[in-house]
């Protein structure tokens, strides 16, 4: 049975180091378990054509003004900064994935994919945000397995999310028959299932993301020692996505309050310089096996950054979370027990009084929860050597959910409905009530006014007569 991996790779508008990390040790986990497989060399529909968006943001932007001048010379004052540090970091990137994948001699798009079959059995999409609706796009046909290709195939979902946007009512129907063509599904965030569970009717597991799937000798040797090697201990701060100028500065009133050298991995410049008066080194031209290095030989991470956090429970690293949008760190935390690492303050002493990492307790953790993920994911390939696709819904269940749906996304429309007209009369009331309010006080201040006047003339009167 050949096996296809489709995921985030090194297609991804924001270089995250673990976009194409995560992949490999998927990979790797199957090959050891004695699965070939090949990755899809993919770039999804909201990466476009062209590479020189990415690793060239400045001439990419420098061509489109927008409307917005101000976000446009901010655009490119920050891409001109990193110009040649971008193109090395995308450079590293590919040649990581050239070096380490076993993937597709060409490289295919939701279109190509709709027109050529790879050839693959079984498909597998793998990990991360795969199922989010892109406010432009809509969904990915190839992360949703749903490509013409791929019509009757053999169908995996391993702990797919949708990141922290919702989806889009008239989207939803897609993506409720896309998912109901899986043989097998699961999810990575407990906020998923539950959607899910209602979508489909049946329940899907939450599961381990991939990088749990290998232990700590894996992540060793796959570091690469980079170019610049501090001379003495060192914190990271690294944030994905979000800016988060508290973790910031938290990470340099300890590097500094402890004698650390703070390194800043981070995708956006502008976080070395925030707040002010922060001190630190910005590494920008780095790969993800450069990334992994830091990480693994630093005192302690701060990060915002799923991965990350990932990272630092299985190879034993202390490390701080910060605030990020969605839900996806805080479930990870909760897992192992590791809520209280995650912290709002930018106050170095408030580090104090938080507890340790039990190690210990989160190996032991790790080691269930490993195994439940390669149970599911072992057990449904064995499952699939022996047996034809079969639907995760029959036709039969996904006209009941397709049913559901409609009167769900119905009773939906008719509640927010009723919410804005609920919202236009408490904005009619309060509008009326202020222009009573207003009239109340109109009449006032002419009472007062024909009081006034009143007094004056009489006044008035009374000094004519004394004449």
């Amino acid at each position: 049975m050949k096996l296809g991996i489709i995921s985030i790779n090194a297609h991804t508008k924001v270089l995250n180091p673990a976009s194409p990390l995560h992949s490999y040790v998927f990979q790797q986990f199957l090959k050891e378990n004695g699965y070939d497989s090949t990755i899809i060399d993919y770039k999804p529909v909201y990466y476009g054509r062209s590479d020189v968006a990415v690793r060239e943001p400045l001439v990419w932007r420098a061509q489109r003004p927008g409307e917005d001048l101000q976000l446009h010379a901010d655009e490119m004052r920050r891409w001109a900064l990193l110009y040649e540090d971008r193109k090395v970091r995308f450079d590293k990137f590919k040649e990581f994935v050239d070096t380490h994948y076993v993937q597709t001699d060409k490289c295919y798009t939701p279109k190509l994919l709709d027109e050529e079959d790879p050839g693959f059995d079984c498909y597998l999409c793998v990990t991360d945000i795969i199922w989010k609706d892109n406010p432009v796009n809509g969904f990915d046909k190839g992360f949703t397995l749903a490509s013409k290709c791929m019509d009757g195939k053999k169908k995996i979902a391993y702990t797919a999310s949708r990141g922290a946007h919702k989806y889009h009512p008239e989207r939803e129907q897609g993506l409720l028959e896309w998912v109901a063509d899986f043989d097998f599904i699961s999810v990575r965030e407990s906020s998923f299932k539950e959607y899910l569970d209602e979508l489909l009717g049946k329940e899907v597991p939450v599961l381990c993301d991939p990088i749990f799937l290998m232990g700590q000798d894996f992540y060793e040797d796959l570091a690469k020692e980079p170019d610049y090697k501090p001379e003495k201990d060192f914190a990271v701060i690294y944030l994905a996505m979000n800016r988060n100028d508290r973790l910031v500065k938290l990470a340099s009133d300890y590097a500094a309050r402890n004698g650390l050298e703070l390194i800043e991995l981070s995708e956006y410049p502008e976080d070395a310089d925030l707040p002010e008066g922060t001190h630190h080194k910005v590494i920008y031209d780095i790969g993800p096996d450069e990334w992994l290095w830091y990480l693994l030989h630093s005192t302690i991470n701060f990060t915002n950054s799923f991965h990350a956090c990932c990272l630092s429970m299985i190879c034993r690293q202390d490390f701080i979370s910060g605030f990020r949008g969605g839900d996806k760190v805080d479930h990870v935390l909760n897992m192992f027990d590791l809520s209280h690492r995650k912290v709002h303050s930018d106050n170095v002493e408030d580090l104090e009084g938080i507890a340790p990492i039990d190690f210990d307790a989160v190996q032991e953790k790790i080691r269930a929860f490993s195994k439940e993920g390669a149970d599911f994911v072992l057990g449904a390939l064995r499952y699939l050597e022996d047996h034809d696709h079969k639907p995760f819904l029959t036709e039969e269940e996904l006209a009941d959910r397709t049913k559901a749906l409609a009167d769900r996304i119905e009773a939906d429309e008719k509640r927010a409905e009723a919410e804005r007209l609920a919202k236009e009369q408490e904005r009619q009331e309060r509008l009326a009530k202020e222009q009573a309010e207003r009239e109340a006080e109109e009449r006032k201040l002419k009472v007062r006014i024909r009081h006034f006047l009143g007094r004056i003339r009489r006044g008035l009167i009374r000094f004519l007569e004394s004449l």
